[in-house]
């Protein structure tokens, strides 16, 4: 019997939603249409205010609008304000058309009181529990003389219909609810089969079955209730004959119901000795060896007796009863078949017994009951038949019959277990508690203390209503019940199985195996408390538990339950070391292994089942198709369990489609609990996958909506939250997206992929260290797994350690090659025909089952592919050419080249990327700077010719650097001499001798004297030198270093280097931070870089260096950046006056273009630089560097870069005010001896210089500067620059160009901006 439906469910609701109960007669206007849809809206989302504002509105534009006058009164009915509801009831009483809808709402009104909903309450709960006698009273006393309409109706005719003496006033009821809603194909099916359960209307019935058997939402159900009728009628009569050849057009490969409808019989065949091999194997337990000689028989004689008797007895060996019976039929119907009689009945009885239990797991127990009479006819001395129904009549409150049925039991069998537990509880239902503890009493002690008393039997029947619940798909009315068994009785271990499953659904996996551990700690050595926790084990798919908890049950307790269990547990064991195998890349030995357990697995369904699902998880999955197909084909009557596991592996093999196609084929469908079950893990997958993919197309909204439903119903679930961390991380919130991950990573510590991707967000939020312990973590536990490995390797990238990760891709890409073996595909088996092909044709959208994304972007029939396998080859996934795959130089059917990238993995494809990013490379360049500077002093023509090399090194890289440097300054000119080196200073002491010795020479004699003094020749102005440099750099430590000398050659030559750092701030993925400490050479001029030397009195100095540190801080998300810094260095040299250097600087910049391909950003800088003095001469002592005690400058920066497939290229400005002020300086500001004697010479009245003087100037500044890189192949680019800085009295120029070679072949996109090979000076 189906499931009962509570008269307000949404079920109901959702068909008052769309019009069915009452049709409105004309046509409302658009925007009426529009109201109507708002109303219902906020009905179906239970919002009272609002859909009683709607529903008002509706109802102001039409007063007598059926639907707005029945829910305004239901809902007043529903906030218990009856007068209102009952003046809504009224007028619908006035209105000829609202018949119906006015019983609908006075029965509403009539049943919203609270005291009449405790009644209906108890009504449902006795009928729940199988007392529907009982149940059908309550109805009776809750109606009066009310006749009962619409769901309630409907709900309440289908328990009278099972009920004592109630079949005709069922009957009557939904002939009476079919008449005023024809359209309700469910409530026609009911009538249909209530029809069929008397002997008068059976036929009208079977009509009834066969009209219905095309019905979009029914058809399944009544096809599969039309066959089982049909299997009652035995030898059909004349005027069943009909109905035969009707249900044989719509199903001509039923060959049972053709043999039942037929008298032919096939012609006998002499049994061949052949067959004994074939017996002795079979006697043996060779099924593999039985089945295949009896085979080999059959093909030359198809109606051996024996052979097909055989065959037939393995196949009740395998449990496949039914194809067993099929096969022993036959073997009866030939000559000398008639010794496979008692083989064929034990085969029928065991197969009723079978479809009896599958019927009540279905809630169809007239079914049921039928079923097992006919197997107690076959066998009318075997127990199990009379305990099953014993136990059915029990169930249904049946007490009294159920007593005759289990003392029949304990009649030949004392002890029964099963019996004395039904018998006690038959007793306690009639009433007689004490005559149920005096059975109980009676038993030897210890078989009482495992049997438990009157708690326990309450027990029992809270386990039943729990068993209801869950059939009508109730999780909190099951989960009460249990939890209620569970009070009476703490140590039902079946309780706790039930409530663990139940856990298990809502993700809570901690807490289902902490209450099956909490009885095996308490019941160590209970055979029932063992058994229920292997069975908790095998749901997780924990199979060394289930072994474990299996291997401590004694032998002697030990029933055929128990031993079918450890075979399958051993079974799976063996499919999980080969599933280990595949989730350790090494997928071609996994195939290997499954070929050879293929035998184990003795044809039975379930193992063959998970046999194909192995089979696609070792990318196989034309093999799984295959065996599934099989498994179909073979099976005599549509089995929904096979149907779910054939759409389970179509889903593992991402033929989402057809999944789709199936799961709206069976909704609706009748099913047993275990195959509810199974269809709704299957729909969460499908939902969560669709999700997925919704959210990889960046469709966020839709992606969320269809994963919300697999949420609600399983909240901690690890595939429905990680899909959901996902979205967040996709939307930018990887805060949530974390938080989110981290408790699913605490409850499942070992999953490696929650490691992953709680590594992979703790990167993008800086957590590097959560992010490398994940990382560790999951390689740990997944050391093999290609695709923990592929994701372990992206999260390693965006730290920074390349090296790492294309080491993991390495590991990767080897494992995949080794899947490519010739003879695996040549092994590759041929797909069968499909045995859905068609089914789910023509469905239309049910927003309960989301479209396959997979179909969205199709053009074709979405259902094309699902219709295509029929047809005996499998959807192909891409496109496919007649070229071949491994043509690197194939073209396409428009004279495009080949993606290189076609058919790489994703793992080959990251490897390669990386594999380009971290090439080692060299690169020689030539560049040129120049200034208009005063010659032989500020001015500077620099040449250098950088070369170098650079390596990674693990996650860093080492470049080597050699960097020739010619420097040239330039004649100093006879105005210029007195201004550059010592020149003047020694001319002041031979000066002062000078007038000492002539007292009366003449200001003109004695500025002739000086003028000689300082005109001899100052030496040449130029140098030259080969700088190296080793440099290092760390990228996921953000740490670079180098160290080195400046150009060994020039006068000076000193160790330079640096170190610093640059990391996000925090766990900010737009802030970030840097500090830097460096000794870095001072090249602004000849005497800063490399030092000079007046030849005129020999002195030397210069080589100044800059020794200090800088520290920034900025903020760039992409649109906007805004950057301060500050920095400090001391500036020393060689015969220099020290100097300190501070600087300060911020700005903002904004992008007005941002793209793959263009970057264009304008901005706002101000800077300032302050020197403790003025060193910016070329006087002995001074370093001959540009050194302000002042320098501000505000400007405004605009900067362009762009790439094509070969150019990329940078073009960057700048224009803005600088205010500059020096102070004066002394001539010598590092050798006070010569400095005094020139201010004393000058004290004399000789016009002598003794000060440079100060300056101060505001003015408009300028920079330009452009460069490009050009690819000129896959390893080499040229590349060059030019740039220009222009101050009032200042220019600047330079220039260069520059060649790299990279080693390996490159097909990346150019960087951008631009990166061109430098001096490292």
């Amino acid at each position: 019997m189906s499931s009962r439906r509570h008269i307000f469910t949404l079920s109901a609701l959702s068909l008052l939603l769309q019009g069915v109960l009452w049709t409105q007669p004309v046509a409302a206007a658009e925007a009426f249409q529009a109201l109507l849809k708002q109303a219902q809206y906020w009905q179906k989302q239970g919002n009272v205010e609002r859909a009683r504002e709607a529903w008002g509105r509706l109802l102001a534009q039409q007063p007598q609008n059926i639907q707005a006058l029945y829910w305004l009164g239901r809902l007043e009915a529903g906030e218990q304000d009856f007068d209102r509801a009952r003046g809504y009831l009224q007028q619908l009483k006035q209105l000829p058309a609202a018949k119906i809808a006015a019983l609908q709402l006075e029965q509403d009104i009539y049943l919203l009181d609270h005291g009449r909903q405790q009644q209906l309450e108890q009504a449902r709960i006795l009928a729940e529990s199988g007392e529907l006698d009982d149940a059908v009273k309550a109805y009776r006393r809750l109606l009066g003389d009310r006749q009962p309409q619409g769901e309630f109706g409907f709900e309440y005719y289908g328990y009278l219909g099972y009920a004592k003496g109630g079949w005709l006033e069922a009957r009557q009821g939904l002939e009476r609810l079919h008449q005023e809603q024809p359209e309700r194909a469910d409530w026609s099916l009911a009538l249909a089969k209530l029809l069929t359960r008397n002997e008068s209307t059976r036929l009208d019935g079977l009509r009834r079955l066969a009209d219905l058997s095309d019905h979009q939402q029914v058809g399944s159900e009544a096809l599969e209730t039309w066959r089982e009728v049909l299997g009652w009628l035995g030898a059909p009569r004349q005027e069943a004959l009909p109905l035969f050849r009707r249900y044989l057009q719509k199903v001509p490969g039923d060959e049972g119901i053709r043999r039942q409808m037929s008298s032919a019989r096939s012609a006998p065949v002499t049994t061949s000795t052949l067959l004994t091999p074939a017996f002795n194997a079979l006697e043996s337990g060779d099924l593999s060896r039985a089945e295949r000689l009896f085979d080999e028989r059959l093909e030359r004689y198809p109606n051996d007796a024996d052979a097909l008797g055989g065959l037939g007895v393995i196949r009740q060996k395998q449990e496949r009863l039914e194809d067993a019976e099929v096969l022993l039929t036959k073997a009866v119907q030939q000559r000398g078949g008639n010794s496979w009689r008692s083989a064929l009945d034990d085969v029928r009885y065991w197969a009723l017994l079978q479809r009896a239990r599958d019927s009540l797991a279905r809630e169809r127990v007239a079914d049921a009951r039928q079923q097992l009479e006919q197997a107690r006819r076959l066998k009318p001395k075997d127990v199990e038949a009379m305990l099953v129904l014993a136990d059915l009549q029990v169930q249904e409150g049946q007490a009294a019959p159920a007593e005759v049925g289990y003392r029949q039991v304990l009649a030949q069998r004392p002890r029964e277990a099963r019996a004395l537990r039904g018998l006690a509880q038959a007793l306690a239902q009639q009433g007689k508690p004490d005559e149920a503890l005096r059975l109980i009493d009676s038993l030897p002690a210890a078989e009482r203390e495992a049997f438990g008393g009157l708690g326990r039997l309450r027990a029992a029947q809270a386990l039943q209503r729990a068993r209801l619940a869950e059939a009508r798909g109730d999780t909190q009315t099951m989960r009460q019940a249990l939890e209620s068994a569970l009070r009476d009785d703490p140590n039902n271990a079946w309780a706790r199985f039930s409530l663990a499953r139940l856990y298990v659904d809502m993700g809570a996996v901690a807490e289902a195996r902490s209450l099956m551990d909490g009885l095996l700690a308490t019941q160590p050595n209970d055979r029932d408390a063992l058994y229920s926790n292997a069975l908790l084990s095998i749901q997780l798919g924990e199979w060394e538990k289930a072994q474990q908890a299996l291997a401590r049950i004694p032998q002697n307790k030990r029933d055929a339950d128990v031993n079918r269990l450890v075979a399958e547990v051993d079974f799976n064991l063996q499919l999980k070391r080969i599933a280990d195998l595949s989730r350790s890349g090494q997928k071609a030995e996994a195939r290997v292994f499954l070929s050879r357990l293929e035998e184990s697995a003795e044809g039975k369904a379930s193992r063959l089942s998970a046999l194909a699902s192995a089979y696609a998880d070792a990318g196989d999955p034309q093999r799984a198709i295959a065996i599934m197909r099989g498994l179909l084909a073979s099976s005599p009557r549509e089995d929904l369990s096979l149907t779910l596991s054939y759409a389970g592996v179509l889903l593992q093999a991402e033929q989402d489609v057809e999944v789709a196609a199936i799961l709206r084929d069976l909704k609706g469908r009748s099913m047993s609990v275990d195959e509810r079950r199974q269809y709704d893990d299957l729909l969460f997958l499908y939902r969560v996958r669709q999700a997925e993919q919704l959210r990889e197309r960046g469709q966020l909204a839709a992606a969320y909506e269809t994963l919300a439903p697999a949420l609600a119903q399983r909240p901690q679930d690890r595939l429905a939250v990680s899909a959901l961390s996902r979205m967040y991380e996709a939307n930018g919130d990887t805060a949530k997206a974390l938080a989110l991950l981290k408790p699913l990573m605490q409850r499942h510590p070992q999953d490696a992929s929650l490691q992953v991707a709680v590594a992979g967000l703790a990167a993008r939020r800086n957590d590097k260290a959560l992010a490398e312990s994940s990382l560790e973590k999951a390689l740990e536990l997944a050391p093999q797994d290609g695709q923990i490995l592929t994701s372990a390797a992206e999260v390693y990238r965006s730290l920074g350690r390349s090296g790492t990760a294309a080491e993991l891709l390495r590991k990767v890409v080897a494992q995949e090659k080794r899947q490519k073996s010739p003879s695996f595909a040549a092994a590759a088996p041929t797909v069968g025909s499909n045995p859905f092909a068609g089914v789910g044709s023509g469905v239309t959208s049910d927003v309960g089952i989301p479209a396959p994304v997979q179909a969205m972007s199709e053009t074709a029939d979405p259902l094309s592919s699902y219709a295509q396998i029929g047809s005996g080859l499998p959807p192909a996934p891409y496109p496919q050419s007649g070229a071949s795959v491994g043509n690197p130089f194939a073209v396409d059917a428009q004279g495009v080249t080949r993606d290189r990238l076609a058919g790489m993995s994703e793992a080959a494809r990251s490897l390669d990327q990386i594999t380009q990013e971290r090439s080692a490379f060299l690169a020689q360049g030539l560049s040129v700077r120049s200034n208009d500077s005063e010659s032989g002093l500020s001015k500077i023509t620099e040449v250098q010719a950088p070369f170098e090399v650079n390596l990674p090194v693990g996650d860093s890289r080492l470049a080597v650097r050699v960097t020739p440097v010619n420097l040239n300054a330039g004649g100093v000119s006879d105005d210029a001499k007195a201004r550059f080196g010592a020149g003047i200073g020694g001319a002041a002491i031979a000066l002062g001798d000078y007038i000492g010795n002539n007292p009366a020479a003449t200001a003109s004699e004695i500025s002739e004297q000086a003028s000689a003094l300082v005109s001899g020749s100052v030496g040449r102005q130029s140098d030259t030198g080969v700088g190296l440099a080793v440099a290092w750099e760390n990228e996921p430590s953000g740490v670079k270093a180098d160290i080195g000398v400046s150009p060994m050659g020039f006068l000076y030559s000193t160790i330079i280097g640096g170190v610093g750092v640059e990391r996000p701030l925090g766990d900010s993925e737009h802030v970030r931070y840097s500090v830097e400490l460096s000794r870095r050479a001072v090249t602004d001029s000849l005497v800063s870089f490399a030092g000079a030397r007046d030849a005129r009195t020999d002195v030397e100095w210069g080589g100044v260096t800059a020794n200090g540190g800088r520290a920034q801080l900025s903020y760039d998300d992409g649109d906007v950046g805004v950057y301060g810094y500050g920095a400090l260095h001391a500036l020393t040299g060689n015969n220099v006056k020290a100097n300190t250097r501070a600087e300060l600087g911020s700005g903002i910049y904004w992008y007005l273009l941002n793209d793959d391909s263009r970057m264009l950003t304008a901005g706002l800088s101000l800077t300032g630089i302050g020197y403790e003095n003025n060193q910016n001469n070329f006087t002995y002592g001074n370093g001959g560097y540009f050194s302000p005690q002042n320098f501000f400058s505000l400007a405004v920066p605009l900067s362009w870069a762009q790439r094509t497939e070969r150019w990329t290229y940078a073009l960057r400005g700048s224009v803005g005010i600088q205010h500059i002020k020096t102070d004066s300086a002394p001539y010598f500001p590092n050798d006070k001896d010569m400095q005094r004697n020139l201010e004393q010479v000058a004290a004399l009245g000789v016009d002598i210089p003794t000060r440079f003087d100060g300056s101060s100037s505001t003015g408009i500044g300028y920079s330009l500067y452009g460069v490009a890189e050009y690819r000129l192949g896959r390893n080499f680019s040229l590349g060059g620059e030019l740039g220009i800085d222009n101050a009032r009295d200042y220019r600047q120029w330079n220039g260069g160009i520059y060649l790299r070679y990279m080693f390996e072949d490159q097909y990346r996109p150019l960087s951008l901006p631009v990166s061109p090979h430098q001096s490292p000076y």
